[in-house]
């Protein structure tokens, strides 16, 4: 009985949690990018003073990197840390216009495009792999609105329609997404791999589920995934 209440609350919570980004899809897909930014801002700077969990696991980490630093200077950053997410998810509420913004919001440096260019057109496939660093969803869709087919490995969410709502905006910067875990995940990946696509992963997160390494990372022992580097070196 108590499972079954548990259950109900828990769907009904992810309903909420749909229905909540639903509307704001809805409100703000239509802003323009500036108002979209202080928005996103200003409720990323909200959510910082109710996200204990992921705010403790910052403070930890940043005290690790910079230990000279004051607890005022760390805690800067990560309220500056929030607010680049909350404007991180209000950039990708624009997908759907992301190809009349694309070239005023992101610059490649130097010839780094060019260089994916080069690798691309050799058509053997071409992986690159990243860390959630800055929007990393536009890293994405300026390859695919600049004309390089991307795959992108993608962890699902544990709601469902949230799932769908990511997987549809992807595909309108051109992106293909390739879900992690499934029984076609591997298949869909290759594919896409000797199709000569561009595969995306960022891999700065500990999951257990797939093939690992232990490696020395800021002084700790850190989990790293290997499985693309593996693919890599068999595919040549």
């Amino acid at each position: 009985m108590i499972s079954q209440k548990a259950s109900f609350i828990k769907k009904l919570r992810n309903k909420v949690i749909w229905f909540i980004v639903f509307v704001i899809y809805k409100i703000f897909s239509n802003f323009p990018l500036k108002i979209n930014l202080f928005i996103g801002s200003f409720l990323g700077k909200t959510f910082f003073y109710f996200d204990r969990r992921n705010k403790y696991v910052a403070y930890k980490n940043l005290n690790l990197i910079f230990p000279e630093k004051p607890f005022v200077e760390i805690q800067k950053i990560v309220k500056e840390m929030f607010s680049n997410l909350g404007k991180n998810v209000f950039e990708f509420i624009l997908f759907k216009r992301m190809k009349y913004l694309i070239k005023t919001i992101v610059e490649f440096e130097d010839n780094s495009f060019e260089i994916i260019k080069e690798l691309y057109k050799k058509n053997k496939g071409v992986i690159i792999f990243s860390g959630h660093f800055g929007n990393w969803e536009l890293l994405g869709a300026s390859l695919g609105l600049n004309g390089l087919p991307l795959s992108v490995i993608f962890r699902e969410n544990y709601i469902k329609e949230i799932d769908i709502f990511v997987e549809k905006m992807r595909h309108l910067v051109k992106e293909i997404v390739i879900s992690r875990g499934k029984n076609d995940s591997i298949k869909n990946f290759l594919f896409s791999l000797k199709k000569g696509y561009l595969i995306g992963a960022l891999i700065d997160q500990n999951i257990k589920s797939i093939k690992n390494v232990s490696v020395p990372f800021l002084d700790k022992i850190a989990s790293t995934p290997i499985s693309i580097v593996d693919l890599a070196i068999k595919y040549k």
